[in-house]
């Protein structure tokens, strides 16, 4: 994905484990939003997962990126 455009929608890569299968794979998460859920597929066994993403600034001075990122998974069977 292009730099400058992922930039203007504050799209962040993030790494994540499979509820299911237990892989990690990396989904890209929109930091415009601040809270958001939604359902997605794992790249690597294709089971729907829940995702609930909170996104928070981030006022640590020592911090690189201007955002905390939060994401719970969990199996649509719970």
């Amino acid at each position: 994905m292009d730099e400058l455009f992922r930039a203007s929608l504050k799209i962040e890569p993030y790494q994540v484990e499979c509820a299911y299968c237990g892989e990690q794979f990396e989904v890209m998460i929109d930091c415009s939003i601040e809270q958001q859920s939604y359902i997605e597929d794992c790249a690597v066994c294709c089971q729907a997962m829940q995702f609930s993403v909170s996104i928070e600034p981030n006022i640590e001075p020592s911090a690189q990126d201007s955002v905390k990122i939060q994401v719970q998974i969990k199996s649509l069977e719970e």
